[in-house]
């Protein structure tokens, strides 16, 4: 998958990424990549460190692609789904 900032350099508001929870709500790369510019920020001032990792339990829907990005972002290693 490319980095939402590729995509909102080069196509901010065509692309929009469904909520998977049935909400019918939609993001754009841009916003994907604002937010998760949030979050890394936020993981930073909590302390964590490149190499770090994060643990993650919710449900599908767009924020966990914003927490993962954030993470990346981060330096800390994304956490994987557990679903099989």
């Amino acid at each position: 998958m490319t980095h939402p900032s590729i995509h909102a350099r080069t196509q901010p508001e065509q692309d929009r990424l469904p909520d998977g929870g049935g909400t019918g709500k939609a993001i754009t790369y841009r916003e994907l990549d604002e937010l998760s510019n949030q979050g890394a920020h936020l993981f930073r001032s909590l302390g964590l460190k490149a190499g770090d990792h994060i643990a993650l339990l919710m449900e599908n829907r767009l924020a966990f692609m914003e927490i993962c990005w954030a993470a990346q972002r981060a330096g800390s290693i994304t956490p994987r789904s557990a679903a099989t």
